[in-house]
């Protein structure tokens, strides 16, 4: 099952599963697919913006058959917003998520890379060389990691600095709790994470695409 806006692009899966006899349920919470998270705690763990009132349809696919329903969504009558600031804080929370989804994926990249350096430093049969070359690339490695996720300083640590992916998941957790437009402090921001996503992955772009195939075809 699958909910489409009104010019027919994807905005959730909601459901995919085997097909059984019966009459089958499932739930829309009217809300789009929640970015990806490493969070245990559903408190930590972020969920989809709500989508804007308008029309969207709904396509139900078993085998090569599909059949579509209109559905309207309205706003809450108890929550008091103007349509431009509505539009503002999807905006804004949008953005957020694709930040959110890139710092994610970094993550992983990064993490894979560094346990595959650690496996090529491991092998017996390398020279002098290219270890230097391996342990530079795992610290580059580890500086886009701190950059992602900071230090482990223990608790006593004190917030001077957020990592990129601490600080794209409370704006986020934030803005996604508010009913109305975005502050100017939540705009700011969002725009330095935003840079600085777009730096951190400029950096981490060579690093996947030259640096570590490099080193698989020396080693």
């Amino acid at each position: 099952v699958d909910v489409l806006d009104d010019r027919d692009r994807p905005v959730r899966r909601i459901a995919e599963a085997e097909a059984e006899r019966g009459v089958g349920r499932v739930i829309w919470d009217l809300r789009h697919e929640a970015p990806p998270s490493d969070s245990e705690s559903s408190g930590r763990k972020p969920q989809g913006r709500f989508v804007l009132p308008g029309e969207y349809r709904v396509r139900l696919t078993v085998g090569d058959q599909a059949q579509t329903q209109l559905l309207d969504v309205s706003m809450d009558p108890a929550i008091d917003i103007r349509s431009r600031d509505r539009r503002e804080l999807d905006d804004t929370l949008s953005l957020q998520a694709r930040l959110l989804t890139a710092t994610y994926a970094a993550g992983k990249a990064v993490d894979a890379s560094v346990e595959q350096i650690d496996a090529l430093l491991e092998m017996q049969d390398a020279g002098a060389a290219l270890r230097d070359e391996a342990r530079a690339a795992a610290a580059e490695a580890r500086r886009l990691h701190i950059a992602l996720h900071g230090e482990e300083l223990g608790i006593a640590q004190q917030e001077t600095f957020l990592p990129l992916a601490v600080l794209t998941l409370r704006l986020y957790m934030t803005t996604e709790s508010c009913t109305c437009a975005p502050s100017p402090e939540q705009q700011r921001l969002t725009g330095i994470a935003h840079r600085d996503v777009d730096t951190m992955l400029a950096e981490l772009q060579p690093f996947l695409e030259n640096t570590l195939p490099g080193l698989d075809c020396c080693f």
